[in-house]
């Protein structure tokens, strides 16, 4: 894997701490350096709003669904209704299996989806699709697509 892809800033937001560990010990298995964390969809926001704010923003955000403060699903929305964060991709880490729910997600611009446990292939399967997807995203100058 290039350099630019293990140099993704992400942030891995669960109200679990053993998930939030987890997960990041996966994607640090896998070369990502930058990896943070947030206890709840509000420190998630603070983190997301601040890392943009400094030119340093995040590129991929794992997001638990339901959590406490503001769920995942919430902070979705709304990041997807801000022109900043249209080249961040989220994906939605949650026990949520029911297609409605995935379609949801979807439909509010999520763009990936993992179903808990995950494992450290399904997260590096998943990174490899969302390196594509960001590939895309900056090259296509000022795009609003999600």
């Amino acid at each position: 894997m290039d350099y630019y892809y293990q140099s993704l800033k992400i942030l891995v937001v669960d109200d679990h701490m053993m998930m939030r560990t987890m997960v990041k010990q996966h994607l640090q298995s896998l070369g990502f350096n930058d990896v943070e964390t947030a206890n709840d969809g509000q420190e998630a926001l603070d983190e997301l709003h601040h890392a943009h704010s400094i030119g340093n923003p995040f590129n991929v955000v794992f997001l638990d669904w339901h959590m406490p403060n503001v769920e995942g699903y919430d902070v979705l929305k709304a990041c997807r209704s801000k022109n900043e964060f249209n080249h961040t991709a989220f994906i939605m880490l949650t026990a949520e299996q029911e297609e409605k729910n995935v379609l949801k997600a979807i439909q509010a611009g999520s763009t990936s989806y993992l179903v808990k446990p995950v494992s450290k292939e399904a997260i590096e399967k998943n990174m490899k699709k969302i390196f594509e997807w960001l590939k895309k995203k900056t090259s296509t100058p000022q795009s609003n697509t999600k």
